[in-house]
């Protein structure tokens, strides 16, 4: 005979077999195999108000092939495509927007050789497909930190040869469709693509944290500590949430990249806030999918005194992966984030 006392200890053996996952631990390390390939597609929308607003969709999409079978992993990265849609209002010049595709056909040219804004959508193509098709190699620990990236001054020389090679190309645009080819917003967005990971065993609700520093487009350094939260673990994939923020309430920062039409003399970054929501394969530690968000205000003092700026950027950072084993749980988060 079953006496009263079994039914509730059996109920709660059930409940702690179904809770496996709530309660395990897991090592979460990045890892990959020689010979593997995996595609990653980022988009990215960046949103600048302060002197100029300018709106910017930009969509690339990589292509990841592993050359070694240990830590550090190293990879050959290939940009596949990339999309461009750009919509800029400038002070005293007006309202100005392209859209291109590396993959698609060139734009027309306008029929004033001398029509700037008409000249736009050609130029960004010429850059675009010149990216398309170059290389870099980068080198990612186990913890998922992007240690080095080789190539990039080649990447760079290849898209300026293409710029300054095309004579259809306005004069006006030559300088500006080459200036934000910079090392640190390069490498700011490749190492978006990975999770820097815990150095000891995580369950759901822990964090671990770390700080460093962020080098900007004008090689100035922001002190930034991010917090990333295990959310859930269920069936071999994690949810995750990161924050970023300041070390400090505010920051001064030192441009070293100047605008010869406006001499920046101080700055101070008065927020910064970032958060990221994700999925990670908790058995190779690496992004599934993601959705990022980041809002930073900056007072500028310029050599001007009633010329004092106070920009803001907004962006927003999204990642898909092309992953074989994980292809319907990626497109459902997608759908959600875009539902949203």
């Amino acid at each position: 005979m079953l006496t009263r006392s079994f039914f509730p200890c059996l109920a709660a053996l059930l409940l702690l077999a179904g809770a496996g996952d709530l309660f395990a631990q897991h090592t979460l390390r990045f890892r990959a195999e020689e010979g593997e390939q995996f595609t990653y597609t980022a988009t990215v929308r960046i949103r600048m108000t302060g002197g100029m607003d300018m709106t910017m969709d930009i969509e690339t999409a990589y292509g990841f092939t592993c050359n070694s079978s240990a830590a550090p992993y190293d990879f050959e990265v290939e940009i596949l495509r990339e999309k461009v849609d750009m919509k800029m209002k400038i002070p005293m010049m007006g309202e100005m927007s392209g859209a291109v595709d590396s993959e698609g056909d060139a734009p027309p040219l306008p029929e004033n050789p001398m029509d700037f804004k008409a000249a736009i959508p050609y130029g960004l193509y010429v850059k675009t497909r010149a990216k398309a098709g170059q290389t870099v190699a980068l080198s990612v620990s186990d913890r998922g930190e992007l240690m080095k990236i080789r190539g990039l001054r080649r990447l760079f020389e290849k898209v300026e040869e293409a710029v300054a090679d095309d004579e259809n190309i306005h004069p006006m645009m030559r300088a500006g469709l080459t200036r934000d080819l910079k090392p640190a917003s390069f490498r700011r967005n490749l190492a978006s693509l990975f999770l820097r990971l815990p150095d000891k065993p995580v369950k759901p609700d822990d964090s671990w944290s770390r700080t460093f520093d962020e080098v900007q487009d004008d090689n100035a350094e922001l002190a930034l500590e991010e917090t990333v939260t295990l959310l859930k673990a269920e069936d071999g994939f994690g949810d995750y949430a990161a924050k970023v923020r300041l070390q400090e309430e505010e920051q001064e920062i030192h441009p070293e990249s100047q605008s010869p039409m406006m001499k920046v003399i101080s700055a101070v970054v008065k927020r910064y806030d970032g958060n990221e929501e994700g999925l990670v394969d908790l058995a190779n530690g690496r992004i599934l999918f993601s959705a990022r968000s980041l809002e930073q205000v900056t007072v500028q003092e310029t050599e001007n005194p009633m010329n004092r700026q106070v920009r803001k950027t907004k962006v927003t950072f999204k990642i898909e992966a092309e992953i074989e084993h994980a292809p319907g749980i990626v497109r459902e988060r997608a759908e959600e984030e875009d539902g949203e």
